[in-house]
Formats: structure tokens, C-alpha cells, sequence
């Protein structure tokens, strides 16, 4: 399995949980440099791997297209992805969307009007050729953080996230922030 990890909490739980399984996993961290936390955060997955001899590889995209940043680091991401997942005949490219991902998702969905086969996320899709395996979309962020600090799995907070500048973040920030657990699966 390929597994997409940015070394947030959200993709270090579940490469954790994956190790744990005794899976055969190569791991893919893409870093754009937009951050002064990018460099920490690659070396967050590269020293995970390597303390437990997990093929590692990673890709500096440092350079960006007009436009719509997050569209532009999505295609050049699975772009990557592909490469190594062809190369190693994968089975799967698992990535640790979880809960709050699929709402953001599907409120985006509703808003733009969007007519789609899923509303959120879905557990499988295809995405370039490659099966896309989210086991985490019913699992809250905040258990995902416990889970890493209880077994002591390193992440970095991407404080990014936390500002209003694109549309999932304000969805994030704002709408789903004064939801309880309750509200949400309801």
C-alpha cells in the first residue's frame, strides 16, 4: 500500500495504525515549502520510516501555477503519487481523510451545487488509475490527535488550517468548530 503522509496527526495515526498491522507500506510526503514548518514536517515521516524500515519517498514542489493553489497541489501530489505507485505496483494509495474532511466535503458539494455519485467522501474511489482507500472517514480529528499523543507518534499542527483563507478552512473554522459530536452525526 502507498500511503500519502503529510505529518499532520491526521496521516501519522494512520500510518501508525497501518505499521501496526504489519502491512507492506512505502510512504509519500510531498513538501511545497510554503511553511517554515515543511522541512520539520518531512523530517517528522522520513525519521518514522526510517526507524522502522519503511520505504520512504518525497517530492519539494517549490514552484506553483496562477490560480487556485490547492487545485494545483492536488494534481501535482497525485501526479507523484502515481510515479511511485505504478513503479511499485500498489495496491492501493490509502490517505487519512477523516470525519470532519467528509463534512467540509460535502457542504463544499452542496454550495457549489455540485452534482456528484457521493456527497463527502467517499471510502473508495479512483483517482488517476489508482484505488484510493480512506479507512479513517468515521473517525473524529481530535481522537486522531489523542491517538498520536498517547502512543507517541510525532506530528506537526499545520497553522495554516487555522486561518480563514480558503473555503474549507471558513466551513472548518467557523461552521463546524460550534458543532458538538452529537450535531455532527446527526
Amino acid at each position: 500500500l502507498l500511503v500519502a503522509v503529510s505529518g499532520g496527526p491526521d496521516s501519522m495515526a494512520l500510518l501508525d495504525m497501518l505499521y501496526k498491522m504489519n502491512l507492506k507500506l512505502i510512504v509519500c510526503n510531498v513538501n511545497y515549502k510554503t511553511r517554515a514548518e515543511s522541512d520539520l514536517e518531512e523530517e517528522i515521516v522520513r525519521s518514522y520510516c526510517s526507524k522502522r524500515n519503511i520505504l520512504f519517498f518525497s517530492k519539494v514542489i517549490d514552484y506553483y501555477s496562477k490560480g487556485n493553489f490547492e487545485e494545483f497541489a492536488r494534481v501535482e501530489r497525485y501526479k507523484f503519487f502515481k510515479v511511485i505507485y505504478e513503479e511499485y505496483d500498489c495496491k492501493g494509495l490509502v490517505i487519512a481523510h477523516h470525519l470532519y474532511d467528509s463534512l467540509e466535503t460535502y457542504l463544499l458539494q452542496k454550495r457549489r451545487r455540485s452534482i456528484v455519485k457521493h456527497y463527502g467522501l467517499d471510502d473508495y474511489s479512483f483517482v488517476m488509475g489508482m484505488k484510493v482507500i480512506r479507512p479513517l472517514l468515521n473517525e473524529y480529528k481530535e481522537d486522531l490527535i489523542s491517538y498520536c499523543d498517547l502512543n507517541n507518534i510525532p506530528y506537526s499542527i499545520d497553522k495554516s488550517n487555522f486561518e480563514n483563507v480558503y473555503e474549507r478552512n471558513k466551513i472548518r473554522n467557523i461552521e463546524l468548530s460550534k458543532l458538538t459530536k452529537e450535531e455532527i452525526l446527526s
